[in-house]
């Protein structure tokens, strides 16, 4: 569930943050429903992201892995020993 008072305030600091220097003397109802629209999109995203736990190592030992794996694409004049030495190596850390 999603505090909609949060969700007004922010959008209110995103249209006078944005909008309002442009429009002094009247309301932009366009500006407002970007600004709405926006706090919506960044909730949920806030949301959302809270709700996946991620543990960065695992994230960084993924990533080590497909680099290690693409290694194999690289052209034959570029020497991947001490790049896949210096990949192992981080990722056997990542494991202690």
């Amino acid at each position: 569930m999603t505090d909609r008072s949060h969700i007004m305030k922010a959008a209110w600091r995103l249209y006078r943050n944005t909008y309002e220097m442009f429009c002094k003397v009247q309301f932009n109802r366009n500006g407002f429903r970007w600004a709405l629209t926006e706090a919506w999109r960044r909730a949920k995203a806030a949301t959302r992201n809270a709700a996946i736990p991620l543990d960065v190592k695992q994230v960084r030992a993924g990533a080590i892995r497909a680099e290690i794996d693409s290694l194999k694409f690289k052209s034959f004049q570029i020497n991947t020993t001490p790049i896949q030495a210096r990949l192992e190596a981080e990722l056997s850390a990542l494991a202690a």
